[in-house]
């Protein structure tokens, strides 16, 4: 994980999901665009892409994209927990027992950087 300020112009903040239906924003910088592009190329060759960014605080994160195998509608997806941000759904009887989505990072061999 990155720590403050050591991503220069990679600001990128990710608007995940509140409910069911709403629309996923990803605001960026060229740069942080740039990063996440190739971090999602490097998931389409190799399984699993790594970069960093940060947000306009200054908080640097890692950003972690994997390509899941299977079907949309595979039981593999369906263990994976919802990624709503909502606590009636996060908490919700049927998020119980889901797999967190770092799970997949052992399954797809050694992480590309």
């Amino acid at each position: 994980m990155s720590t403050t300020r050591k991503t220069g112009e990679a600001v990128l903040q990710v608007y995940g999901q509140y409910a069911h239906h709403d629309d996923v924003y990803v605001v960026g910088t060229h740069a942080a665009l740039a990063r996440l592009r190739s971090a999602i190329d490097q998931a389409l060759l190799a399984g699993i892409g790594r970069t960093e960014a940060m947000v306009s605080d200054g908080e640097g994160y890692g950003i972690v994209v994997v390509r899941h195998q299977g079907e949309a509608h595979a039981s593999a997806w369906q263990q994976l927990r919802l990624p709503y941000t909502a606590d009636w759904i996060a908490v919700g009887e049927t998020e119980r027992g889901k797999q967190d989505p770092r799970t997949l990072l052992s399954r797809q061999g050694p992480a590309a950087s």
